[in-house]
């Protein structure tokens, strides 16, 4: 059986590609597994965690934090998705009005959980540490941005 050189070229892209995008979602990964534990390292030691709040503070925020996460993302997509190839002046009233309750629901749904959460975390840590968290998960994000951005640009 005998394969054109035209075909073998093309199973060859083909198969690049695959090992491409395979090793770009693993550098993906790798580098959201990396700031996940500058983020447990940096709350961790800002907030002064002793071993025994660590242990039982982590396993809940990270509980919280992955399903505020994925809310989160839900109303990106939604967004995303409404004004991908359009102007928000060309949405409809109606679909804007479906769009705004539905982003509404989800972000009672995000209250809900950081309720929750402080509720269940109210047992581990004490509320000036509760208080501090907030300050802290934004001071890192701030200074997440700031490394990026720092990174990104070109050197002169």
């Amino acid at each position: 059986m005998k394969i054109k050189l035209k075909t073998m070229y093309k199973i060859v892209y083909i198969l690049s590609l695959l090992l491409l995008s395979t090793t770009a979602v693993e550098a993906q990964r790798a580098k959201h597994q990396k700031i996940k534990l500058m983020k447990v390292t940096y709350i961790t030691n800002t907030l002064e965690l002793t071993p025994e709040e660590a242990a039982g503070f982590w396993p809940v925020y990270n509980q919280y934090n992955d399903t505020i996460h994925h809310l989160k993302r839900r109303i990106d997509r939604k967004i995303w998705l409404l004004f991908k190839d359009k102007e928000v002046d060309t949405v409809s009233e109606e679909t804007a009005q479906k769009f705004l309750v539905n982003k509404l629901q989800i972000e009672k749904t995000i209250l809900e959980n950081k309720t929750a959460m402080l509720a269940e975390l109210s047992g581990i840590i004490s509320a000036k540490k509760m208080l501090k968290l907030g300050m802290c998960e934004r001071d890192f994000n701030r200074r997440l941005l700031h490394e990026f951005r720092k990174k990104g640009r070109p050197e002169h």
